[in-house]
């Protein structure tokens, strides 16, 4: 499983937060990369698996990813889960890839800036 806590040297990540990634984990196993993590924060990609690939196939498994109670909400993407953001770079080529950034919006200080759901950059 996922040593959410090595990765997050010494951090505290919300216990929501922990929940998605062990279900990430659960889908992509050991071709999750994490890249950086935070209570904040998370950048991740999988290997093989190009990002804009991958936030499609994490919009049709939103439900297994972030809960069975992804509830459409407020202001945002209406595909996505109301206290998270994903975000994907729209024109990254195979070698310039960054990974999606994973926000987790209740812990953004500011944020009434921030859409919840799935979007492309």
């Amino acid at each position: 499983m996922l040593d959410v806590e090595r990765l997050s040297c010494g951090q505290i990540v919300p216990p929501r937060v922990q929940n998605v990634l062990q279900n990430l984990q659960i889908l992509y196993g050991k071709n999750l990369k994490i890249t950086s993590i935070n209570a904040q924060e998370v950048v991740f990609s999988v290997i093989h698996m190009t990002d804009a690939h991958l936030i499609s196939t994490l919009m049709t498994q939103k439900e297994m990813i972030f809960g069975s109670d992804v509830a459409i909400s407020g202001a945002g993407c209406l595909l996505g889960p109301p206290d998270f953001q994903v975000l994907c770079e729209q024109f990254s080529t195979a070698g310039s890839s960054q990974g999606l950034l994973l926000r987790y919006l209740p812990n953004i200080p500011n944020r009434s800036e921030y859409l919840s759901g799935f979007w492309f950059y």
